[in-house]
């Protein structure tokens, strides 16, 4: 188990379980939001790796950011997204898959629950808040199957 196989594993059930209808960009990709009204921004902020015994398991802890933007005046629309994206993560036990193989399962995530913070400013189109962007953040803990 290694970085690439957490990222990778973590992006798909992200992509497969995540909130349908609204774009995710990911860590190292590009999207052009110029005309989007709504958009997610997915990182994984840190990778920790977890002091161990030589024969036992490889640990890692992280951190998870899932970043909400929407450029519409209601707060309704992007409470419900954040409640789509918790919703998402919620009781998860995240497979990890070895990034050279898509079958074999390597290791397990666990996210602990969520803290959510409203990051929204003020923009200067008719003195009106246009921009609202949340931030979710999750610690999670990945440890591997034994070897």
């Amino acid at each position: 188990m290694n970085i690439s196989d957490l990222t990778a594993s973590l992006q798909k059930y992200w992509s497969v379980n995540g909130p349908e209808g609204v774009p995710t960009l990911f860590s190292g990709a590009t999207l052009d939001v110029s005309q989007k009204v709504r958009w997610m921004e997915f990182w994984i902020g840190q990778f920790k790796e977890k002091p161990r015994r030589p024969d036992a398991p490889v640990q890692f802890e992280l951190l998870v950011d899932v970043h909400l933007f929407s450029r519409e005046r209601n707060k309704r629309s992007i409470n419900e997204l954040a409640d789509s994206v918790r919703n998402t993560f919620q009781s998860a036990s995240i497979p990890i898959l070895a990034s050279t193989s898509s079958e074999t399962d390597v290791g397990k995530i666990r996210l602990s629950e969520p803290i959510v913070r409203d990051f929204s400013r003020p923009e200067t189109v008719g003195g009106v808040n246009t921009m609202q962007h949340l931030l979710i953040s999750y610690h999670a803990h990945a440890i591997g199957l034994s070897e």
